[in-house]
């Protein structure tokens, strides 16, 4: 997988995120870009807690949390518990992974709340760990990220930082046993990723021997979820015979009953790198993401706001 990391690089996609999904840039900048913070008023405890054992190619597993909660309960206090950190150990207690995720603590609580699920994940290729880690409060669509890990020559290692999107990240079908998760056929998982204005389902593959979450495929056409709402007034809407913005678009009078029907997307998958060095994680969007319709009866593709709204599906979050 390729990312870009130069500065300028870096900097174009942080303008890109903040343009597109405002609300998503101002809980990354909370999460990932505050450091910890202590409060001389607030009184804390640390414990443990277990995930597990979970079984990975007959090799026993336990993830080991250390959470912190606030001793006392007062009106005013927003989020009362997170985890500080957590481990990854085997039946023989040696430590395969770990990671230090910081508790930010204000005068009014815990300035989030961090929570974890994990699982035994089943490929057809390979068999590992899944770690699903939940923020809140977050903005719609967003708060939820997965994280996989891999078991070679008895070393389990994570097969890529954490990696979330804004729209709906996989969630995968029940394994074989209770505690496992399954990926679909080819080892794929599938992000939602939301346009702002409908949703584009993109397949990421899973690569055992690579250690590597990458695309299905970077550019094409992928499936859709689309919900339309009535179209309130006659508008015009702008048809192109491909999603190619030099193509000439034919002109389309949108009515109160026209028949609308949406069909496919296209766009580029661009994985993106956000976060200081020790809190990194990977973002899925959509580059320039075209919608394939058809209005009564003539087949197209709108890309433009406008046109978008025309066909009764306006921008949100």
């Amino acid at each position: 997988m390729m990312f870009n990391l130069s500065s300028k690089h870096l900097e174009e996609d942080t303008l890109l995120l903040f343009k597109r999904h405002p609300l998503l840039f101002g809980l990354i900048m909370i999460i990932f870009f505050l450091g910890p913070a202590e409060s001389g008023t607030i009184k804390t405890k640390t414990y443990k807690a277990k995930i597990g054992p979970l079984q990975v190619n007959g090799q026993i597993f336990t993830i080991e949390l250390k959470k912190r909660k606030i001793l006392g309960m007062a009106e005013q206090i927003h989020f009362t518990e997170t985890i500080e950190s957590f481990e990854i150990k085997d039946g023989k207690g040696k430590t395969h992974y770990k990671k230090y995720l910081g508790a930010v603590l204000d005068t009014y609580g815990f300035t989030e709340e961090l929570s974890m699920r994990g699982f035994v994940l089943e490929g057809e290729k390979g068999k590992g760990l899944i770690i699903y880690y939940e923020a809140i409060p977050s903005a719609p669509g967003s708060g939820i990220s997965l994280q996989l890990f891999s078991v070679k020559r008895g070393r389990l290692a994570p097969i890529s930082l954490p990696i979330t999107a804004y729209g709906e990240v996989s969630l995968l079908p029940k394994g074989s046993t209770k505690n496992s998760l399954r990926l679909s056929k080819g080892d794929i998982m599938k992000f939602k990723v939301w346009t702002g204005n409908f949703l584009i389902a993109v397949p990421l593959l899973v690569d055992w021997e690579e250690k590597d979450i990458k695309p299905l495929k970077k550019e094409g056409e992928f499936d859709i979820e689309v919900k339309g709402y009535p179209i309130e007034e006659e508008g015009i809407v702008h048809l192109f015979a491909e999603p190619n913005p030099s193509a000439l678009p034919k002109e389309m009078s949108v009515k109160k009953d026209s028949r609308i029907r949406f069909l496919k997307a296209y766009g580029t998958v661009h994985i993106q790198r956000f976060g200081a060095p020790e809190k990194e994680f990977l973002y899925v969007d959509i580059n320039e993401p075209w919608l394939k319709v058809v209005v009564d009866g003539i087949e197209g593709w709108v890309k433009d706001w406008e046109d978008l709204n025309a066909l009764g599906l306006p921008s949100a979050g």
